[in-house]
């Protein structure tokens, strides 16, 4: 991680604590000031809906990530088999060539 990176995230960091800051200590304070067994109920029920978030999310985008995961697997297979050279042969330049040289291969391999 480069420093720019890094103190651009410590700025979106600190702004979002600045702004979530405040609720946070908000709420602890309301819910120190309840009686215990009150404060466990409050902490369960959101562990409830915590879970029940969970797996709503879960459930509806399990499909997605079968899909995709097909998708993977046929790309690797394909990837691996060396199908895709023929196909993508064109517009990979060879590895010794300078960027210059490889813009220009691949510019003469598309079909316009």
């Amino acid at each position: 991680m480069s420093f720019s990176s890094f103190v651009l995230t410590a700025g979106i960091i600190e702004t979002v604590e600045t702004f979530v800051g405040p609720y946070i200590t908000q709420g602890i304070d309301l819910l120190t000031g309840l009686a215990v067994w009150l404060q466990a109920a409050v902490l369960v029920g959101a562990a409830i809906l915590i879970l029940i978030g969970l797996f709503t999310f879960i459930k509806k985008t399990y499909k997605m990530i079968l899909v995709l995961a097909i998708i993977g697997a046929i790309g690797y297979f394909l990837y691996t088999s060396g199908t895709l050279d023929g196909i993508l042969g064109g517009l990979i330049p060879p590895a010794t060539t300078t960027t210059a040289a490889s813009m220009v291969h691949i510019l003469r391999a598309l079909p316009f």
